[in-house]
């Protein structure tokens, strides 16, 4: 098991956030969700900076791998993970005050908020990027706490 922890653990690295808005801005909502949705993100908020409000200050990321199974194949010298990635911060511009809407929390899509890009380079198909983790939605708490939880799949290489 230990080794499995330090095949995927070596194979996991932080890269900045890309990503495009899904949020339409320019429409007319008429739920308590959609007015919410249009105070937090159509009035400056820029998901490519981090979500702090002064730059000196660190985000704090916490990141929990749950594994569901995984497979080391001998014929094809290489190892099949899959797992759960759990990945947390606080974003402090999107804050609201629960009495205003009634709502304690809010399930936004990833790609409408900073998130840090967690990424897999195989070594097994190089040169690629494996997005598994991508396009998921996140809970999003009132107190700015958000909360990613993304089913993925890693592949490496294993050579002696």
């Amino acid at each position: 098991m230990f080794r499995v922890i330090v095949y995927l653990t070596a194979f996991l690295t932080i890269f900045k956030i890309h990503c495009a808005v899904a949020f339409n801005c320019d429409a007319e909502q008429s739920s308590i969700e959609g007015r919410l949705q249009k105070q937090l993100f159509c009035t400056d908020y820029d998901k490519s900076q981090r979500p702090v409000e002064h730059h000196e200050t660190a985000t704090n990321v916490s990141i929990s791998i749950y594994m569901k199974n995984y497979a080391l194949y001998e014929y094809d010298p290489s190892l099949h993970i899959s797992n759960w990635l759990s990945v947390s911060w606080k974003d402090e511009f999107l804050t609201w005050d629960r009495a205003d809407y009634g709502i304690d929390m809010l399930n936004v899509d990833e790609s409408e908020i900073w998130r840090p890009m967690i990424t897999s380079y195989s070594k097994k198909q190089l040169n690629t990027i494996d997005r598994s983790c991508n396009d998921h939605k996140c809970e999003l708490k009132h107190t700015g706490e958000v909360s990613c939880i993304s089913p993925c799949t890693y592949e490496a290489h294993c050579t002696s």
